[in-house]
């Protein structure tokens, strides 16, 4: 999440649980020698939870797409400005 492209919630959830699927399937022997990777196995938030740190947080930016989901409620795209 950390380049600088708008993505949506649907999306970086999508990556989080695409990473630690090849995280289970490395096993921890060879992330613990991989430098860089996040070595997560589990990932307990759910997506309202990280929606409320990336809307709330500094380090993210938000933008509406314009667009709204089956229920109504706006898409917004998130993108990383931090360090």
């Amino acid at each position: 999440m950390r380049d600088v492209e708008f993505k949506t919630m649907d999306r970086i959830m999508d990556e989080v649980y695409d990473l630690i699927q090849e995280n289970k399937k490395l096993g921890m022997n060879k992330l613990n020698r991989m430098q860089g990777r996040p070595m997560g196995m589990k990932f307990a938030a759910g997506k309202g939870e990280v929606k409320k740190y990336m809307t709330n947080s500094p380090d993210y930016e938000v933008r509406d797409t314009g667009n709204e989901n089956l229920v109504g409620t706006p898409i917004k795209e998130y993108r990383y400005i931090g360090e």
